[in-house]
């Protein structure tokens, strides 16, 4: 299932609009951006949209300056990252927390000092279930004192998934550094930052409409070898992830390079799409069978079946079972999985 349905719904484009099922006329970069950039003509939420960015910008200076200071390299991702990479300077991209991306062998430590200084993690998690958080997400969500949320990312993916992620010293050996209101942030090169929006958008199967804003700014920008990201996306088990988000962009925004989808990738944009004209989600079922078609091989699909089927991650942790039951967890992950099909199917 899409990992969350943030506006994806087509009406949220144009709030005049109430013909449900007949929102294609509303497909247009400039629609998206209509309704995901932050608004420049003042009023009340111009001014706290504002304040909301200068508190991130302060929050991120802060974490910059902390991260040096106990010698950890860092990237900013998503935010402000996005929006310097991509987007022109007359552009800022609606956002709410700040997300950074370490060295996976430096997060036990990072995390012992953010919550030193009153960080947690949110929600809470018992010491074995950080370990597996460890082990097979991507990311871990900290509050801080003040209510702000910190994404501290180690990978760009959940193992859950079974894509195969570039080495990760590509991310930290060739970093691209921008400058923001005096703050200087390294992130991503722009073909890894590409690769990542592609994971990104897939991640909600390309329901949310600000991920298909991100990649045809991303495109339009001419800072992005698709070619070069292309490479990163044949070994990762499942290379139609590039060529669908380059048709949805297409089809969406008007604009983007030829794809070579193969048959099963034409299938998946095919529904996509369909979910996306006639704003309905995807059931549980249709979801799975997706992820299948996006993996080309035999050992793809085990790999995916396994993270999907097998491991335990933040989803079960709302099935309390202590620490020394754990291993309770790869029981009930699998009869879950089928429980929610069954309801898909009959409902």
């Amino acid at each position: 299932m899409p990992e969350s349905r943030e506006i994806f719904n087509l009406s949220e484009v144009d709030k005049n609009n109430a013909n449900k099922g007949a929102l294609e006329e509303f497909f247009s970069e400039q629609s998206l951006a209509d309704r995901f950039l932050l608004a420049s003509s003042g009023g009340e939420n111009s001014i706290a949209e504002s304040k909301v960015r200068l508190q991130l910008l302060r929050y991120l200076r802060e974490l910059c300056n902390l991260f040096e200071a106990i010698n950890v390299d860092f990237l900013h991702i998503k935010g402000f990252a996005t929006e310097k990479a991509f987007y022109n300077d007359a552009e800022a991209r609606r956002f709410s927390d700040i997300d950074l991306l370490i060295p996976a062998l430096e997060v036990p430590k990072v995390l012992g000092v953010l919550e030193e200084l009153g960080f947690r993690v949110q929600p809470k998690l018992s010491n074995r279930q950080l370990q597996q958080e460890l082990g097979t997400q991507h990311a871990i969500a900290l509050v801080s004192p003040d209510g702000l949320e910190l994404d501290l990312h180690w990978r760009l993916i959940q193992t859950q998934y079974g894509i195969i992620e570039p080495n990760p010293e590509l991310f930290f050996s060739s970093p691209k550094v921008y400058t923001h209101q005096g703050l200087k942030f390294a992130t991503l090169q722009e073909d890894l930052h590409f690769y990542f929006l592609c994971l990104h958008a897939y991640k909600d199967l390309w329901l949310n409409l600000k991920s298909i804003l991100d990649i045809s700014k991303a495109l339009n920008s001419g800072a992005v070898n698709v070619d070069e990201t292309r490479k990163y996306f044949s070994n990762s088990g499942a290379p139609d992830i590039l060529e669908v988000s380059l048709e949805v962009v297409k089809k969406v925004c008007g604009t983007a390079p030829p794809s070579t989808l193969s048959e099963n990738g034409s299938r998946v944009f095919q529904s996509i799409f369909q979910h996306l004209q006639n704003e309905t989600e995807l059931g549980e079922l249709e979801s799975f069978k997706i992820e299948l078609l996006l993996r080309p091989s035999l050992v793809s699909k085990l790999r995916y079946l396994r993270g999907r089927l097998f491991v335990p991650h933040e989803e079960d942790w709302s099935f309390a079972i202590p620490d020394s039951l754990f291993f309770l967890h790869y029981i009930t992950k699998p009869l879950k999985v089928v429980t929610r099909g069954f309801k898909s199917f009959f409902s």
